[in-house]
Formats: C-alpha cells, sequence, structure tokens
C-alpha cells in the first residue's frame, strides 16, 4: 500500500512592510550571535581574531507533510542498520567499490586503506556511524490520476562528516522565538492556518554528543579524549564547537581538533597490550570524529592519505570506518535498487517495501547493459536527470544541459564512477530568506529533509542507537544545487503540515 499526500502549494505573504522586515531580520541577527547559529566570516582578518556572521536561514519554517516527516524517522533504524550490514560485508565492498577505482583515483585511495587495514589485529573493532538520510517530496500522480499527490524519495544516505546537527537545532529554536513574536501574523497569507506553530522538536545536537559519549566508553582505557578531524579554515566551526562543548559539559569529556596535515605531523603511536594506540599533544585518543576526509581538496598532498591510514590502523574507534564511508557512496545507493540487492542484506521481509518506496530511479553508467541505456537516456533526454559522482559535500553534481557534454569528456571508466538519478520535483512554498551577509530575499523555495541517526556498534558487533534530529535546507526553486556552506541554500526547520490530505491508494 503506497502513501500519496496531497499538497496545496502556497506561501506565506510578500507583501510586507519594510519596518516588519527590519524588525525581524534585527531579531533573527541578534538570536544568531547570542545562540551561536553563525559561520566564519568569510572576511579575512588580522593576527589572533576571528570573527562570525549569522549563517544563512529561513526565516521562517517552511511547511513539510507530516506523514512524510514522521515515516522518515520510522525507517531510519532499518537504513542504519542495512548500511552497518553493508560496511561489515566485504564481498559487497569488494563487488561494488573495486570497479569505482578505475575511474575515480579519490574512492581507490579510500579502497587501498580499507584493503590495507581491514585484516589488521591492532585495530578496534568498536565502530561510530553518525548517518544523515536525505529525502525530497517529489510530485507525482497517483492512481487515480491526482497530479497534486506526493511521495517522498531518498536524494542520498550520507555516512561521513555530516555537517548543521547543531545548527539545525538552533534554528528551530530561532524559528520558535520568530513565530511567538506579534508581527509574525503579517506574515501569514490566508492559506495559513494553526498548523505553522507546529515545530517540531530537534535533538540532533544532543543525540550526536551522547553518541560520541558512547563510543568514547567503549574504549576500555581511562584519561582519553575525542580527536575531531577538520579542515583549515573550516568556516562551519561553530557546527562542530557546539557538539564538542555540549560533550564537555554534559559528559565531561574533552575534544582536540586537528587537521589532517596536523594528524601526520604531530600524532605519536604506540603499541600496548595488542593495542596500537594513538597520541595527540601527548593525550590518549578514544574515538576519532571525522569532519573532513570526505572529498579530494581535503588531500591536496600525500602528507593527509598518510595520515587517513595511520588513523585507521590505530586502536581508537572510528566515525566512520573508511568501510562505511564507502559504503555511503552512491554506487552503493544504486546497487541497492537493483531487484534482488537490498534483499540480500535486509533481512527483516517487513521492512524490505518500505525501504523500496523510498527509492528514486537511479542507474549504473558502466558498460553493463543497463549501464548503456543508462547512458543514452541521459544524451537524449539529459533535462530529467542528475549525474552524481562518488563524493560528499556538494557541488560536485552535473544537472540537466550540462550533462551531455560532460559525459561526452570522459572515459568509459571514468563515466562509470558516475550514477545518473531521475530529478526529484518537490513542491514549491514562498518563504522569506536571510542570506549570508544580511541580505532579505522572499523566494519560491524547495525543501529537502535530513534524518540524523546516532550509532554505535560495540566489539561485540552489536549495534545500539537511534535517529536523533533533523535538518531541513531550503534553496530558491529555480537553484539547482542546494549547499548551505557553498552558498546556495538555507538551514532551514519544518512546519508540519496536517495529514489530513494524505491517503493510501
Amino acid at each position: 500500500m503506497t502513501r500519496y499526500t496531497l499538497i496545496k502549494e502556497t506561501g506565506y505573504n510578500n507583501e510586507v512592510d519594510q519596518q516588519t522586515i527590519e524588525s525581524i531580520k534585527k531579531d533573527a541577527q541578534e538570536f544568531a550571535y547570542i545562540n551561536g547559529l553563525v559561520l566564519k566570516s568569510k572576511t579575512p582578518e588580522s593576527s589572533g581574531s576571528e570573527s562570525a556572521t549569522p549563517a544563512p536561514v529561513a526565516l521562517l519554517p517552511t511547511p513539510f507533510p507530516r506523514y512524510t516527516f514522521e515515516e522518515a524517522y520510522r525507517i531510519h533504524d532499518a537504513l542504519a542498520n542495512l548500511y552497518h550490514v553493508l560496511s561489515q560485508d566485504r564481498e559487497f565492498i569488494d563487488r561494488v567499490i573495486e570497479p569505482l577505482t578505475h575511474g575515480d583515483e579519490f574512492t581507490k585511495r579510500l579502497y587501498d586503506i580499507y584493503l590495507a587495514t581491514r585484516d589488521d589485529p591492532l585495530t578496534h573493532k568498536a565502530s561510530l556511524e553518525i548517518s544523515r538520510s536525505d529525502y525530497m517530496v517529489d510530485k507525482v500522480k497517483d492512481p487515480s490520476g491526482n497530479s497534486h499527490a506526493h511521495l517522498f524519495k531518498q536524494v542520498e544516505f550520507n555516512t561521513v562528516a555530516v555537517s548543521f546537527s547543531s545548527l539545525s537545532a538552533v534554528t528551530r529554536n530561532l524559528h520558535e522565538f520568530i513565530t511567538g513574536k506579534p508581527y509574525y501574523k503579517k506574515f501569514l497569507s490566508s492559506d495559513h492556518e494553526t498548523n505553522l506553530q507546529d515545530l517540531p522538536d530537534n535533538q540532533s545536537l544532543a543525540g550526536l554528543s551522547q553518541a560520541l559519549y558512547s563510543a568514547h566508553k567503549e574504549f576500555d582505557l581511562d584519561g582519553a579524549s575525542i580527536l575531531v578531524v577538520v579542515q583549515p579554515g573550516e568556516r562551519n566551526k561553530y557546527d562542530q564547537l557546539h557538539l564538542q562543548h555540549h560533550l564537555y559539559r554534559t559528559y565531561g569529556v574533552h575534544t582536540i581538533r586537528k587537521t589532517l596535515a596536523e594528524i601526520n605531523k604531530e600524532a605519536k603511536v604506540g603499541e600496548k597490550h595488542d593495542k596500537r594506540l594513538l597520541y595527540i599533544d601527548e593525550t590518549l585518543i578514544s574515538t576519532v570524529y571525522f569532519r573532513s576526509g570526505y572529498a579530494p581538496t581535503d588531500y591536496p598532498t600525500e602528507d593527509e592519505w598518510s595520515a587517513r591510514l595511520l588513523l585507521e590502523k590505530t586502536y581508537t574507534i572510528k566515525g566512520p570506518t573508511v568501510a562505511y564511508q564507502l559504503v555511503g557512496c552512491k554506487k552503493a545507493q544504486q546497487v541497492l535498487t537493483i531487484p534482488g540487492e537490498l534483499e540480500k542484506y535486509e533481512k527483516s521481509t517487513d521492512k524490505i517495501p518500505g525501504l523500496r518506496k523510498t527509492f528514486a530511479g537511479i542507474y549504473p553508467l558502466d558498460q553493463s547493459e543497463l549501464g548503456l541505456k543508462a547512458y543514452e537516456l541521459a544524451l537524449s533526454q539529459p533535462t530529467k536527470f542528475v549525474l552524481k559522482p562518488q563524493r560528499e559535500g556538494g557541488g560536485y553534481n552535473v544537472y540537466k544541459e550540462n550533462i551531455p557534454a560532460f559525459l561526452k569528456n570522459l572515459t568509459k571508466e571514468e563515466r562509470g564512477a558516475y550514477i545518473l538519478m531521475e530529478l526529484i520535483q518537490p513542491p514549491v512554498f514562498g518563504n522569506w530568506l536571510m542570506k549570508e551577509g544580511g541580505e532579505i530575499i522572499y523566494a519560491d523555495v524547495v525543501s529537502e529533509l535530513g534524518i540524523y541517526g546516532a550509532y554505535v556498534c560495540n566489539k561485540s558487533g552489536e549495534l545500539s542507537g537511534s535517529p536523533v534530529g533533523h535538518l531541513l535546507r531550503s534553496k530558491p526553486s529555480n537553484i539547482d544545487e542546494g549547499g548551505v556552506a557553498s552558498g546556495f541554500g538555507v538551514i532551514d526547520s519544518p512546519a508540519l503540515i496536517s495529514d489530513e490530505f494524505s491517503h493510501d491508494i
């Protein structure tokens, strides 16, 4: 039974007086500074100083269907368990990942680290698995012919360096603050009733902090700290620092921030009791939490690759392991859509239909019969698709009319490292956005919902955890890319729409 949701596309009032706009801008900026809803400034800084700027946000929560929101939470445990199983399955990793290495040097280097460490007896058998499954609502025609029906489809399953868990929780609080203001009513159109007050609680910051602490406890030596692997000049550092300070305030656990280059230079390793222990600044490290290492630009020299290999070889709990990072690639997502593949790894047959109905149309671009057909489809009907490499972080995708020329410049091996995905057609809502720098605009936006999961696999192989929070990102509907850090989108939160217009067919 497929659940279709009927959504009326509408928006906030776009005719609001300038004084009210200035009031909401002032309130949002002050709230951002007070509560750390900020990014590191782009402007050059004098020696020893640092400045911050309010993060780009939706000034008002964007309407989102309640059923989709709740169902995305409900299925996350099954997804997390599935990707955990994949990360432990050598046959799957070798079969799916190895072919990518012939056309993708970045994936090859990660796979080489996996091969070099998977049988190492001195590494820790526990792991930290922080994930985010991203979805968009897709316009479809239901079997009765209703063209306003919608389903939700998975965009991707992220297994490394998932961001904005802290700032998303703060954004939810910003929207609670704004919707309590007297001027909020001026933004409501006649289509908006009371449901916009329904802001779901968001415990993403506390949930990820608890998972890091659980991983830290799984490490069986005292006096250790958690290592946070970061990018040099990271602009989203305050999202990370929220988490680090929550860890200390709540659990008394200290953290150390280092780049891969610094780790390569400063890390010390000592073997003790059949354990390859890692020390940074003479401090024993229990857990390595990656907020870097997910893109080729994170490895500009061999020093960074040496550091990544070193970390994987140590008796620390990795979040994630290189295996978990690898199975989060787009190719693994595509393979799971093939009939029979999901069934190999998900043994609970009652969960399979719920997972499969979220799968978007994803196709290989290798030399298989299906891959060759997809290649011809991409050339003949490019406006229906997006081309995706095996990358995280945004900004790597190729959209619509740009696909044919891009594909024709790839070798067959390079082409095989991409997947072709049907474009999702989400509903559009009008909302007020505050861009970085403080500019206020009104735009028709589309939104992407992410569900955070935080899980720890102990050294006995038992997985525990749960979905812990969510992220809503919105962008103007005329923009393809939607990354917040890359300047395309804004951090948002959902205002849940009543389920009265949802039905099963």
